[in-house]
């Protein structure tokens, strides 16, 4: 004969039961969301841009251009004024700003051809300057992530 104590502790075994699997999936979702970032991340690899027109005809006034793509690969700029190869500029690599080291004459038009940095060269650049940080670490995470996303998956079905 079942107490009502009985059927008490029975129905919030099954109630905490349900929470505990629900929580479960939510987990596995997380986990799923960590492993787009990552992918995110990895998938976005350095572009190189070649011959971007970056002012078609100058006007002799001009202090600065603005490539269209930032950032920029260090040593990957080559600049191109009407066609002749330019080493006479600064580059801020972060933005994309080319800052002539002199003044250009009008009428003369602007190329350039230069590698942005992709989210994984970036995040390369910063995890090197952190030394609690390692890619091995999120490699390591991603292989957990996946074990646990699968046995979530196999014991908590939807």
């Amino acid at each position: 004969m079942a107490t009502e104590r009985a059927l008490r502790k029975l129905q919030d075994l099954v109630r905490v039961t349900e929470v505990a699997e629900s929580k479960a999936r939510i987990l596995a979702a997380l986990f799923g969301a960590v492993i787009a970032e990552m992918d995110a991340i990895v998938n976005d690899a350095d572009i190189a841009w070649e011959g971007e027109v970056v002012c078609e005809q100058t006007t002799g006034q001009e202090v600065a251009f603005t490539l269209l793509h930032a950032p920029v690969k260090v040593g990957c700029l080559a600049l191109f004024v009407s066609g002749v190869p330019t080493t006479a500029y600064t580059v801020d690599l972060d933005t994309g700003v080319i800052t002539p080291a002199g003044s250009v004459p009008a009428g003369k038009q602007i190329v350039a051809s230069y590698v942005q940095l992709g989210l994984l060269s970036q995040v390369v650049e910063i995890i090197q300057a952190v030394p609690s940080l390692t890619l091995a670490q999120f490699a390591a995470g991603r292989a957990l992530y996946e074990q646990a996303i699968a046995w979530i998956g196999d014991h908590f079905p939807v």
